[in-house]
């Protein structure tokens, strides 16, 4: 795969799920998509727009930078608040990739990087979670673009889903 990510068919390794046509495109990846980008129905009945896809995984896998770029942030927030807490994301990072875009991990259970740090593709930049606002584990995962969300099925790269665990370091 190119580090772009732009339109790239991961190759992964099974069990694979399909994103049954949702999305940029019919792909499969190695963890269920629990949430796709744009409008939704939340369970409270609330209608919302979901800047990003979330996939249902284990807490504590490793979660790797499609692309090389810099962390421009991290939060730190290990509450999880579903149902009556405020909103919050829980613990995540923002990654600006290499190839122009600017990428979000949210919900970790744990943060590996630090603001300003270099990261190649596929260097583990935490590790999957439940914190925030969250009805299970999962990864939300989002792409900007000159600061418009875009679909972030479009710029997924193997290197998300293939970290490199050796390289993970928590704060």
């Amino acid at each position: 795969l190119d580090e772009g990510g732009v339109g790239a068919a991961p190759s992964m390794p099974s069990p694979h799920y399909s994103t049954g046509g949702k999305g940029a495109a019919s792909q499969s990846y190695p963890w269920p998509i629990t949430s796709y980008f744009g409008n939704r129905t939340l369970s409270n009945g609330d209608n919302s727009f979901h800047n990003g896809v979330d996939w249902g995984i284990a807490t504590g896998t490793p979660i790797g930078a499609p692309v090389s770029g810099t962390i421009v942030s991290t939060k730190v927030d290990n509450r999880n608040t579903y149902p009556n807490g405020p909103t919050s994301a829980g613990s995540g990072v923002y990654l600006q990739g290499d190839n122009g875009v600017k990428y979000q991990f949210w919900h970790l259970s744990s943060v590996g990087v630090k603001t300003g740090q270099r990261v190649n593709a596929g260097e583990a930049i935490g590790l999957s979670g439940n914190t925030g606002y969250s009805t299970g584990p999962h990864l939300h995962f989002g792409a900007q673009v000159s600061g418009n969300w875009q679909n972030p099925l479009s710029y997924v790269t193997s290197g998300l889903f293939e970290a490199n665990g050796d390289s993970y370091h928590s704060e």
